[in-house]
């Protein structure tokens, strides 16, 4: 039972993504933290509020991105909202793009795409790139994913490392070395099991 010092549904590190409000946030995790559920949730909190117009989320394959959507539907029960699960939605017949998508009844909605870098192109909203670090192909991603928060739309990176020869890496050297001016998350196992 949840008591007054201790919440019902995060963590303390959950917690401090959470109630991190910057535009940018990487988050270098460990496997299997629970980052992914708790970014649903702050994904469902944005278009409940209506903060963002659109989520688009993507992760390394399509069982991960379905996962985040069964989170974003226990969300949206909890807020009380209605939201209609629209099921796999093709946006590019051409270019076989597909995406998971549930729509709020004010009009906002969370897609939650493959690793397909042609899903963003021509997008506007929040990003959210889950395992970024194990994508095909991270540069692409980037290059289509980034215009898409041009207009002051948040940002997420989350990932487990990947070896230091990939984007992510050099995502996360940049920021320790003040070259990039993003929120940085860090949760190795350890912290993880001692805050549970």
């Amino acid at each position: 039972m949840p008591t007054k010092n201790k919440p019902p549904f995060f963590l303390p590190y959950q917690l401090r993504w959470l109630n991190d409000n910057s535009k940018v946030k990487i988050w270098e995790k460990s496997r299997r933290i629970g980052a992914t559920y708790v970014q649903s949730y702050e994904d469902v909190r944005d278009c409940v509020k209506r903060t963002v117009p659109a989520v688009w989320f993507s992760s390394a394959d399509e069982s991960a991105a379905r996962e985040y959507i069964d989170y974003c539907k226990i969300w949206a029960n909890l807020f009380n909202v209605a939201a209609k699960d629209l099921g796999e939605q093709v946006l590019d017949k051409e270019k076989d793009v597909k995406a998971y998508v549930i729509a709020f009844s004010n009009g906002t909605k969370i897609h939650a795409l493959s690793s397909n870098p042609k899903g963003f192109r021509s997008k506007g909203g929040k990003v959210v790139l889950d395992e970024f670090a194990f994508h095909n192909n991270p540069a692409e991603l980037w290059k289509a994913a980034r215009p898409c928060i041009t207009w002051g739309y948040p940002l997420r990176i989350l990932s487990t490392h990947n070896g230091q020869s990939c984007l992510y890496y050099r995502f996360l050297d940049q920021v320790e070395k003040g070259k990039l001016n993003w929120s940085h998350h860090k949760t190795p196992i350890q912290l993880a099991v001692d805050e549970v």
